[in-house]
């Protein structure tokens, strides 16, 4: 029995290209609400307190996000924390009933986080569109009009970092916040690890502005090793996404990792064999967090991770090194 399960849906699908998604790669679904119904009254027997999504890449992407919203809010023990702080950009510019709907729903005490990827140019580039920083801007100015918090999120690698000075000002025009952060080392972004930024790309930062996005990999693997506590895995409280071809996966350390499929395996099975089974969650569970930096990390490595980061990109090696070994 779970404590808390929150299961979110693909319901709506994404047909974006952005460079550095963290979320499985889907386009197109045909899941229906009954789908949504379905998942509910199957994993409700096994934990106290459910929360189901009917999207968990793109927020609001159906055309009936007010049913599907009106659904989810009377099936669910606890509030869908994706929902306090995410907004569909697109809709905000491109539909007008959105900004009632989010006037009418939405919790202004709550910042609203929009990611921002450099200037016109570099932006477009990592979201894989041409038009997507004028949707931001927009989008930010309508949001601001009806009195939301906004903060951008700037997501800095080797390609963008030199778009600091211009998007402080951007953000002092628009009276906004501005934050920064690395893109998390997992899935498509983890394919992409060589934007991530270096000592010498720090030292292209204006001091000015004070960013503190880590230290080197060199550092924290030294770290690291001092680290013998297991590592914190907790199995009380899990988050579940399910695909358009209804494959299960659990989410750990923001990594998505299949653990069945609800219409071959049984919703009972499934829990058990993740609980009791030989595989990479029950696996991880066993290993210190030294054991792990000396299997997958990199004493001589020069890019830079904060600690959580730096966890999350060990499991991601560990992860990729796990399936290799059993498809041997």
């Amino acid at each position: 029995m779970f404590n808390n399960v929150l299961v979110a849906l693909d319901m709506g699908g994404c047909s974006k290209k952005c460079k550095f998604c963290t979320y499985l790669k889907q386009t197109k679904s045909s899941m229906t609400i009954d789908d949504l119904h379905l998942i509910y009254e199957l994993i409700t027997p096994f934990t106290n307190n459910i929360s189901v999504s009917s999207f968990y890449k793109e927020i609001d992407i159906l055309p009936n996000y007010l049913e599907l919203l009106e659904i989810e809010n009377k099936l669910n023990d606890f509030k869908n924390y994706k929902r306090l702080n995410n907004i569909n950009i697109d809709k905000v510019v491109n539909d007008k009933e959105y900004i009632n709907y989010l006037n009418k729903y939405f919790d202004k005490t709550n910042i609203i986080y929009l990611d921002v990827f450099g200037n016109r140019t570099n932006h477009d580039y990592f979201k894989g569109r041409s038009g997507s920083f004028n949707t931001l801007l927009k989008g930010t100015e309508i949001l601001k009009q009806n009195n939301f918090k906004i903060t951008w999120i700037l997501y800095l690698n080797k390609q963008n970092i030199n778009d600091i000075n211009y998007l402080n000002q951007k953000k002092n025009d628009l009276e906004i916040e501005l934050i920064y952060k690395q893109p998390l080392p997992i899935n498509l972004a983890y394919k992409n690890i060589s934007y991530r930024l270096t000592k010498q790309d720090i030292n292209r930062i204006p001091s000015k502005y004070n960013i503190n996005l880590g230290i080197i990999e060199k550092e924290l693997y030294a770290k690291f090793l001092k680290k013998k506590e297991n590592i914190n895995i907790d199995l009380e409280n899990i988050e579940l996404l399910i695909d358009n071809q209804y494959n299960m996966y659990i989410v750990l350390f923001n990594k998505k990792i299949i653990i069945g499929n609800i219409k071959k395996d049984s919703i009972m099975n499934i829990f058990n064999d993740l609980i009791n089974k030989d595989n990479f969650i029950n696996y991880l569970k066993n290993k210190r967090i030294d054991e792990l930096t000396k299997e997958v990390g990199n004493e001589l490595g020069n890019w830079i991770f904060n600690e959580e980061e730096y966890l999350i990109y060990l499991i991601e090696l560990s992860y990729q090194k796990y399936i290799k070994e059993k498809r041997k």
